[in-house]
């Protein structure tokens, strides 16, 4: 795994888990002392999710030539979201619409690339993909991902991107759940082609230092509850992945915070 990973992204990695361990617990009167178990791994689907976008960006610079714009907000027109409003949704998929400056909304996408060879502009939502949307979201990712499709490439034109001639949209659903409709998705079976480069290398080494990670806290929680553990524990794992990344220094969690005994006292 050395030099996959940048020095960012461990950074991303070790910051998101410390601020895990340093969550105060408020105790569940029916989980009681096991609250800290559940309530600090509850938190890491969450943090998975930032890793995984991270990851494909990280990839996506390290080993492409396109351009990547991360977190890229594009204002709507009006021409374009009474156009994705009357449901054509394949009509709309391959129409690019001139600049508007007639702003009606601005949508977020999580990254945007565009390939100086094809002047082609993608815009990407990305999703863990491990779990179902209800059907109110799903729409509004839908229609999100419609109407961006319709201006992005007047947008980024007007922006200073005169290479870009047209516009895609995206989905990454990076475990495979929760397609979405019309919009073409990407999962973890179909990225690497995409893009032509592994990326799915990636975010399964950011996920093995996160899984470390992981495993130091869920160690620490049952010492709380059950005493000591035998064995080598989820830090010193962390530190093994950490060194052989090339980092230097030690890796020294930071303590982990009591939960909060208020109400679980009252309830015994």
């Amino acid at each position: 795994m050395a030099s996959l990973l940048s020095s960012d992204m461990i950074a991303l990695i070790e910051r998101r888990l410390a601020a895990v361990r340093r969550r105060k617990i408020k105790i569940d009167p029916v989980l009681g002392p096991a609250s800290g178990i559940v309530s600090r791994l509850g938190s890491l689907p969450k943090i998975d999710g930032d890793i995984i976008h991270a990851a494909i960006v990280d990839a996506i610079r390290a080993w492409t030539n396109l351009t990547v714009l991360p977190e890229w907000r594009t204002p709507i027109s009006d021409g374009a979201d009474r156009l994705a409003a009357g449901g054509r949704h394949a009509t709309c998929l391959v129409t690019d619409l001139p600049y508007d400056a007639q702003v009606v909304d601005t949508v977020k996408v999580d990254l945007v690339t565009i390939d100086p060879v094809t002047g082609v502009a993608t815009a990407f939502e990305v999703k863990r993909g491990h779990g179902d949307h209800d059907s109110g979201k799903r729409q509004k990712i839908i229609d999100d991902l419609i109407r961006v499709r319709l201006v992005l490439a007047g947008h980024l034109r007007e922006c200073g991107h005169t290479e870009v001639r047209t516009a895609a949209v995206r989905l990454v659903s990076y475990y495979g759940c929760g397609a979405t409709g019309p919009i073409p998705t990407l999962t973890r079976e179909s990225i690497d082609q995409h893009f032509g480069v592994p990326v799915t290398t990636m975010v399964g080494a950011a996920a093995e230092l996160m899984r470390a990670a992981a495993l130091g806290i869920l160690q620490d929680e049952l010492r709380l509850l059950l005493g000591p553990i035998d064995g080598p524990g989820g830090w010193d794992r962390m530190a093994e992945l950490r060194n052989g990344l090339g980092q230097a220094g030690p890796f020294i969690p930071p303590p982990l915070s009591p939960a909060v005994t208020t109400g679980w006292a009252t309830c015994q």
